[in-house]
């Protein structure tokens, strides 16, 4: 075997570090790290998705989808300061007059929480500003024409997001406020999605009173009593899909069999 030269030898690590570099890109492409992390998270190992991701951060810092689902980790593990740095900075500055992709809205909306969570209320305004300048111009003029909302108006997710929070942390003055404001127009934002949301801060309230952890004050209970006529009322009308078979809701009476 012929020894290399020095020179010969660093073009053979060049040309092998190109290809490896390759192959981690078509890795990205693949989402595979992702798709792997998404398993963990989904059995509760979330720890151990964020060691994966954070495995590879040298050679995927640069990559928005990589940058993306790390902040999501970190976010659901409470690491607000990091996640917000990954969130920011990948999310585009130039957004009003531009529509937000789903990921943005959701991005965003994690970082206006975690900013408010942080005390840093100024930013969290400024966040708030800029998902309501992303608004489509029509998204709140546009008839309804189907059953279920496509094009939620990005301060409706905003507010169930934050509303949420608050009832995952025991507020529900404002938290369940926030939730159903969140519903407005129900139009464009009832969905089986944004209901399971309101649904579960309802439950989550109804379990503390009946508890005794939390007093259900009159006027509260009027504003969920309103919200919740104007959802039936809603979604009596919308066909639901169980399997193959097509269904159609309808009220039944009381007494009926």
């Amino acid at each position: 075997m012929v020894p290399s030269s020095p020179l010969e030898a660093r073009r053979r690590l060049e040309s092998l570090e190109t290809q490896m570099r390759q192959q981690i890109r078509e890795l990205q492409e693949h989402r595979v790290l992702v798709a792997l992390a998404k398993l963990y998270n989904a059995e509760g190992m979330v720890a151990k998705a964020e060691l994966l991701l954070g495995s590879y951060g040298s050679l995927c810092s640069d990559n928005t989808y990589w940058k993306i689902n790390m902040g999501h980790i970190l976010f659901m593990q409470k690491k607000y300061d990091k996640c917000l740095s990954l969130y920011e900075d990948s999310v585009r500055k130039d957004v009003p007059g531009h529509t937000l992709e789903r990921w943005e809205v959701v991005a965003l909306s994690n970082a206006l929480v975690a900013n408010i969570l942080l005390g840093h209320l100024d930013r969290a305004q400024q966040l708030l500003n800029l998902l309501n300048a992303s608004e489509q111009p029509d998204s709140r003029s546009a008839p309804f024409t189907s059953g279920c909302s496509t094009s939620i108006p990005h301060c409706s997710v905003v507010k169930l997001i934050v509303g949420t929070l608050y009832c995952a942390e025991k507020a529900y003055e404002y938290g369940l406020r926030t939730v159903l404001e969140s519903l407005d127009p129900i139009e464009k934002v009832l969905n089986a999605e944004t209901w399971g949301y309101c649904k579960a801060c309802i439950g989550s309230l109804l379990t503390d009173v009946a508890l005794g952890n939390f007093v259900l004050d009159y006027q509260l209970k009027r504003t969920i009593s309103a919200v919740l006529l104007r959802i039936e009322n809603k979604a009596i009308n919308l066909p639901v899909r169980r399997g193959s078979t097509h269904l159609q809701a309808r009220r039944v009476p009381l007494g009926d069999g």
